[in-house]
């Protein structure tokens, strides 16, 4: 395996194969996941006789645990190694997985899904961090990446495009259960392919750092969460988004007087950390507007009809295998990160601005060809935003940055939509109009995202494969 200056471990090609084994099998069952319960949740509540009330819980336990504690799975993956923490991340997913199909009750239920949250915050930044420690960087990094977002949009694409089927076949309770049994193989590969650290850290773990992080976390996921049932001035929202800026003030205060903080500013000082991180998060907030109101849009406005609009869905299980794996790598190979973000922001708020102006529904290949493109921009920016962060992240370091990366990308969605739908004008129902400005907002995020591309990330040689550390 092509090791980054530094690494620790000796590689071959066989190494090399049961890298890319637990990169895809981690990130597709974990997307596969969160896909199949959005797909199933009908028959769950019909199974578990669950009070409507109860089924925000079922997504919401995931996203809180996993929201809550990714910062922190990257700070350990540093302090325990990362093949420690993909580990036990994949032994938590398959126990997760395992103890939801064979949940009878509301509370097993919850519990398997904060333990498969728990498995998420282990296993992302731990495996992002594993590919910048593993393949140096340039072209084969960025293949290692490419193939990351591939498997991430592909079991999310596929969960949405089969879950359907595999739950009307054989129902929720056996998916969940056959999807466990993989997990416990990919438990195998880790303790196969990832290699044990050479060295062990004497750094002792930063407990009042942590709690507030895992404290600042729920608190803004809590505050977006609430966007959905409450008014943006409404009481509930200013108190929780009051607490989260206290707590944050707090945090930031404790480690900047920490000499081994659980999280290290110093990495705000770094110019293409933070414009990657501000450039995927606008991408994940673009992105997440767009596969919202798109559909909606489409049914509401376009009157498309709605055996067609299955196309729209079909790109997010193909279009990372063919953008993700064959052609990203190279383009930014080329052309480097910023211009690959660049582009990539364009082709976002390009078609963000065109679909304020498309009326027709007599073109059937118009979801098809939407997502395609959606898809193409998106995973430009996520895969050069990845080459930064894992080419400009100090070694001890790489763990939390990465926590950090994902954690943005966890609440991204969430403000994207939030702030699109404040657009949505409903004086005229079904008219264009109601979409002009919620799509115009969409083309303000992405125009924002370019910016701080244009200004922060530099051409750096590391990128474009000579090695910078």
């Amino acid at each position: 395996m092509p090791l980054a200056p530094g690494a620790e471990a000796s590689a071959d090609r066989p190494a090399m194969r049961g890298a890319f084994a637990i990169i895809g099998i981690s990130q597709i069952l974990i997307s596969l996941d969160f896909s199949i319960v959005s797909v199933g949740l009908a028959h769950i509540q019909s199974d578990l006789h669950l009070d409507p009330s109860l089924l925000q819980w079922v997504i919401g336990a995931w996203g809180l645990t996993f929201g809550g504690l990714v910062i922190f799975g990257g700070k350990l993956a540093d302090l325990v190694g990362y093949r420690n923490c993909i580990i036990a991340g994949m032994l938590c997913l398959a126990l997760g997985m395992i103890c939801v199909g064979l949940s009878h009750s509301f509370p097993l239920l919850i519990a398997g899904r904060v333990i498969t949250g728990l498995a998420g915050a282990l296993t992302k930044p731990a495996i992002l961090a594993f590919v910048g420690q593993s393949f140096a960087p340039g072209r084969e990094r960025m293949r290692a990446l490419g193939f990351y977002y591939t498997c991430n949009g592909f079991g999310a694409g596929l969960g949405f495009v089969a879950g359907g089927i595999l739950v009307g076949a054989f129902g929720w309770r056996p998916s969940f259960l056959a999807e466990g049994i993989v997990a416990f193989v990919g438990v195998l590969i880790a303790i196969l392919s990832v290699p044990a650290a050479a060295k062990k850290t004497t750094t002792s773990l930063d407990i009042p750092g942590t709690v507030l992080i895992i404290t600042t976390n729920l608190f803004v996921i809590y505050t977006l969460s609430s966007f959905g049932k409450h008014a943006w001035n409404s009481q509930t929202v200013i108190v929780l988004a009051s607490l989260s800026i206290v707590s944050m003030i707090m945090l930031i205060g404790v480690e900047s007087r920490t000499k081994n903080p659980a999280l290290p500013l110093s990495l705000f000082r770094l110019p293409n950390f933070v414009g990657s991180l501000f450039g995927s998060f606008f991408a994940c907030s673009t992105n997440g507007a767009l596969l919202v109101l798109v559909p909606l849009y489409l049914q509401q406005v376009v009157k498309y009809p709605t055996s067609e609009l299955s196309l729209f869905y079909l790109p997010l299980a193909i279009g990372p295998l063919i953008f993700g794996r064959l052609i990203i790598p190279r383009l930014i190979a080329r052309f480097g990160a910023q211009s690959s973000m660049i582009v990539g922001f364009v082709t976002l708020g390009t078609l963000a601005l065109l679909l304020s102006f498309f009326r027709s529904a007599h073109l059937p290949l118009i979801p098809l060809i939407f997502t395609s493109l959606d898809m193409f921009g998106f995973l430009l920016i996520q895969t050069a935003t990845a080459t930064e962060v894992t080419a400009h992240a100090p070694t001890e370091a790489r763990g939390v940055a990465s926590g950090v990366y994902v954690a943005a990308i966890d609440v991204a969605p969430a403000i994207g939509v939030a702030l699109a739908f404040a657009g949505l004008q409903p004086k005229v129902p079904g008219a264009i109009e109601n979409f002009s400005l919620a799509f115009l907002i969409v083309v303000g995020i992405a125009a924002t995202g370019a910016i701080f591309a244009a200004g922060l990330v530099k051409r750096m040689p590391a990128i474009l494969g000579a090695g910078r550390r």
